[in-house]
């Protein structure tokens, strides 16, 4: 039964779009949030593909005012890049050119094995 029951879904990298997440949460939260959720990047980009999905699938949009978030953000042991400092160090994407192959993600992100692009 292993494996039988979970379904693997590839989602284009426009749906992980941290302005569009902040829009989002903003609209569909009950309160306002910490400023802290506003500059994380991942939080953002993974709200907005997330609740874009569940619209998706489900057919149905979120009411404004609907969502009760809560967010925790223990940064003990971690390097905390805001989301300003990564777009001027261009890390995922290139601020000329917006090509994510021009950004450091996309230089590094080059293997010549599949156990290379697993590793990274």
């Amino acid at each position: 039964h292993k494996g039988e029951d979970t379904r693997v879904l590839f989602v284009n990298r426009q749906y992980f779009d941290q302005d569009k997440g902040a829009e989002l949460i903003q609209r569909l939260s009950i309160k306002s949030l910490g400023s802290e959720v506003y500059a994380s990047y991942t939080v953002l980009a993974a709200a907005n593909c997330l609740l874009r999905y569940i619209e998706n699938i489900t057919g149905r949009g979120h009411a404004p005012n609907s969502l009760r978030i809560s967010f925790s953000n223990s940064n003990e042991g971690k390097l905390v890049i805001d989301r300003n400092t990564s777009i001027e160090l261009e890390l995922i994407v290139n601020a000329q050119s917006f090509d994510q192959r021009q950004s450091l993600f996309g230089v590094i992100n080059r293997t010549k094995t599949s156990v290379g692009a697993r590793l990274l």
